[in-house]
C-alpha cells in the first residue's frame, strides 16, 4: 500500500504517544452527500492545526442501516485534513466478498486505518433475505492477508459483569490480537474499575498492543437515548442517569460536568499509559469520585450491583456447565471420535463411500435428510460446514449474527443483542472451562461458512476433505518474543 496521506494515527501509536480520534457519526442516505458531510470536513480542517488529535474516525451504519458509504466520507475527509482518517467497518448485512471489495477499495485510496468490528444487529431486518454477519476475527485476517500494511484496529468491550461474557471478550480480544489487531478501541464506558481491568489483563496476558478508551461527554438527553435505544454493550446505571437529569436542570453546570468527567476518562488512560498527566492516582481517584458525588454526599455506582471483576474483589464467582450439559458434551465428542475425525473408524469406512456419491441422489439425500434429523435437537440449520466440534457441539449458526469465534460485544448479563436467548457463547465458556481447555477459545480460528455451502450435507463434504481449515494459532504471533500464557489462571476458579 502506497499511503496518500500523513498518518499521524499510525506515528502516534508506533511511538507509545498518546493517541486522540474524534469520531464523526455518518448522516443517513437520504441526506444529501454534500450537505451530509460537510461538518466532517470541517471538523476535518480544524484538526489540521490541533496536534493532540490525530485522526477523525469515519462510523459505519450508526445511525441507520442506510447511512452513506463510509469509505466515500473517508476519502473527502483525508482531501481535507491531509492526514488519514480511521475507518470503521462493519461485518453486519455484509458477506465476506464485499469486506474484502471495501479493504481493496481502502487499498486503491491509500487509506490504511481500519477499524474491523462485527457490528450491532439490523434495526430493521429486510424480510426477503438473511442477514448475515461477517466476524471481526475474519476481517482482521482478510486485511492483514491483503496487505500487512493495514493498521488494523479492533474492538473489545471490558464492561461485562458476568464472568462469561467478561473473559469471553478477553480471550477474543487476544484471539483478534493474534491473527494481526494492531491496537484494540473499548466501548464506552464510565466504570473505571472495569477499564483498569482490562489493562491489567492485557499486561498479564503478553499483550504489548496499545488500548484506546471510547469516551462520551454523558449529558441526560445522551443517556436517555443510549438507554432508550438499548445500544449494545453500554451500560448506564439507572442512579447514574439520574445524577446527570438532576444536574441538567441547570444547563449550564449540567454541560460543564460532562465535560469533567469526560476530561477525567481521558485522563486515567494518560495515568494508565504512564503518561504522568497528574501527580498521583489517588488523585485523580478523588475528583473521579467527587464527579459522581451526590449533593447529599453518597456516591452514584457507574455499574450493576453484584458485578464481575478480576481484580480480587468480590464477589468470588466461578461458574461451570452443569453435570448434563457436559455429559451431553462428552458424549457427542466421543461419538465425533468414533465416527468423523480422521482415522476413526468411522472415518475410514464412511469416506470412501462419500467419495463415490453421486451429488444429487437419492442416496446422498437421504444422508443429508438423516444429518438433519439426528442434529436437529443441537439447532442445524443445515449450513453444509458442521463446526460443532470445535465449538464445544454449541451450534454457532443458533447464534442469530452466526459467529463461531466467541461472543459480539453486545451480550447484557450474559443475554443476546437480540435479547431473546442467553448468548451461545456463554455456555461454550462454561463448556470449556469445565475441560480445561479455555485455550481453544483464543487459539483456535473456526473458518465462516462458504454462502453456496448452505442448505448442503456437510457430512459428505466432511468425509470428501472438503472442510475448510479450521487455524490453530501455535506460538506467539510473529514478530512478538513471548506470547499469551494459558488463559486458565486467569478466569474464575
Amino acid at each position: 500500500m502506497t499511503p496518500h496521506h500523513a498518518n499521524a494515527l499510525r506515528r502516534a501509536l508506533e511511538s507509545g504517544g498518546f493517541a486522540v480520534t474524534v469520531e464523526f457519526v455518518v448522516p443517513e442516505a437520504r441526506e444529501p452527500f454534500e450537505t451530509a458531510i460537510a461538518p466532517a470536513l470541517e471538523l476535518a480542517q480544524a484538526m489540521k492545526g490541533e496536534p493532540r488529535c490525530h485522526a477523525l474516525a469515519i462510523g459505519d451504519r450508526i445511525r441507520s442501516d442506510h447511512d452513506h458509504d463510509p469509505i466515500a466520507v473517508a476519502e473527502r475527509v483525508a482531501e481535507a485534513g491531509g492526514t488519514a482518517p480511521l475507518v470503521h467497518l462493519a461485518g453486519k448485512d455484509r458477506s465476506a466478498a464485499a469486506v474484502r471489495a471495501s479493504l481493496e477499495r481502502l487499498l486503491a485510496l491509500g487509506l490504511e486505518n481500519v477499524l474491523l468490528i462485527t457490528g450491532d444487529k439490523v434495526k430493521a431486518p429486510p424480510g426477503d433475505r438473511p442477514v448475515g454477519h461477517v466476524d471481526a476475527v475474519h476481517a482482521i485476517q482478510e486485511a492483514k492477508a491483503l496487505s500487512p500494511d493495514f493498521l488494523v484496529a479492533a474492538a473489545v468491550c471490558p464492561f461485562k459483569y458476568r464472568e462469561e461474557e467478561c473473559l469471553n471478550q478477553y480471550l477474543k480480544m487476544v484471539k483478534k490480537w493474534r491473527v494481526g489487531a494492531d491496537c484494540f478501541i473499548t466501548q464506552i464506558g464510565f466504570d473505571m474499575r472495569k477499564l483498569k481491568e482490562l489493562i491489567a489483563y492485557a499486561r498479564a496476558r503478553g499483550l504489548e498492543v496499545p488500548l484506546l478508551a471510547n469516551v462520551l461527554a454523558l449529558t441526560a438527553g445522551r443517556g436517555r437515548y443510549i438507554r432508550e435505544h438499548a445500544m449494545p454493550g453500554i451500560t448506564i446505571p439507572d442512579e447514574l442517569q439520574a445524577l446527570v437529569e438532576a444536574e441538567a436542570q441547570d444547563p449550564a453546570k449540567g454541560a460543564a460536568r460532562a465535560l469533567e468527567r469526560l476530561a477525567l476518562q481521558a485522563l486515567l488512560d494518560r495515568v494508565e499509559g504512564l503518561e504522568a498527566a497528574i501527580p498521583t492516582e489517588a488523585a485523580w481517584a478523588e475528583a473521579w469520585q467527587a464527579s459522581l458525588t451526590r449533593p447529599d454526599g453518597t456516591l452514584v455506582p457507574t455499574a450493576p450491583p453484584d458485578g464481575f471483576y478480576l481484580d480480587g474483589g468480590p464477589p468470588a464467582q466461578g461458574v461451570r456447565a452443569s453435570v448434563g450439559a457436559y455429559a451431553k458434551y462428552l458424549a457427542l465428542d466421543g461419538l465425533d471420535r468414533l465416527l468423523f475425525q480422521e482415522g476413526s473408524p468411522g472415518a475410514r469406512l464412511f469416506a470412501p463411500l462419500a467419495r463415490r456419491l453421486p451429488d444429487g441422489s437419492r442416496l446422498a439425500r437421504a444422508v443429508h435428510g438423516f444429518e438433519r434429523l439426528s442434529k436437529e435437537p443441537l439447532g442445524c440449520q443445515s449450513c453444509g460446514v458442521c463446526r460443532l466440534p470445535h465449538t464445544f457441539y454449541v451450534c454457532p449458526e443458533t447464534c442469530p449474527k452466526g459467529l463461531a469465534n466467541g461472543p459480539c460485544g453486545g451480550t447484557r448479563e450474559n443475554t443476546c443483542e437480540f435479547g431473546d436467548r442467553e448468548c451461545i457463547h456463554t455456555l461454550t465458556y462454561r463448556l470449556a472451562k469445565r475441560a480445561h481447555a479455555l485455550k481453544a477459545l483464543e487459539a483456535v480460528v473456526i473458518p465462516a461458512v462458504p454462502a453456496e455451502r448452505r442448505g448442503t450435507c456437510s457430512w459428505i463434504h466432511h468425509f470428501r476433505g472438503q472442510d475448510p481449515p479450521v487455524v490453530r494459532l501455535v506460538g506467539p504471533r510473529r514478530g512478538d518474543p513471548t506470547g499469551p500464557p494459558d488463559p486458565e489462571a486467569s478466569s474464575a476458579s
